[in-house]
């Protein structure tokens, strides 16, 4: 939070990366780091979403994909449709689950 502020303080505004869903995340985890965004956003950076796809040759190529729960899709559809988060992490859960299914 300290980058973000000064980043502010110097004129910038930064979009900070989140990766939802990642290996071993649990719900309290997630939920967590969407309450990041928020105040992410109430500070004035802007926030960019990803739900955890698994990439073939990456150590975590065989890890099932990241999965949201519906209070988290509600939250970040929220972020989204402020635009306070930008990505693709809708689409991301689908192709995510739509790969993993074909295994």
């Amino acid at each position: 939070m300290d980058a973000i502020r000064i980043a502010l303080e110097t004129g910038f505004i930064p979009h900070v990366d989140m990766i939802f869903g990642l290996p071993g995340e649990i719900k309290e985890e997630l939920h967590d780091s969407i309450e990041l965004c928020y105040n992410i956003v109430e500070m004035g950076a802007k926030t960019h979403g990803h739900v955890f796809m698994p990439l073939p040759g990456s150590a975590y190529e065989n890890m099932p994909p990241g999965r949201l729960d519906s209070e988290s899709r509600r939250l970040l559809g929220e972020l989204s449709r402020r635009k306070d988060m930008t990505g693709s992490w809708s689409t991301q859960e689908g192709i995510a689950e739509y790969l993993w299914s074909q295994n």
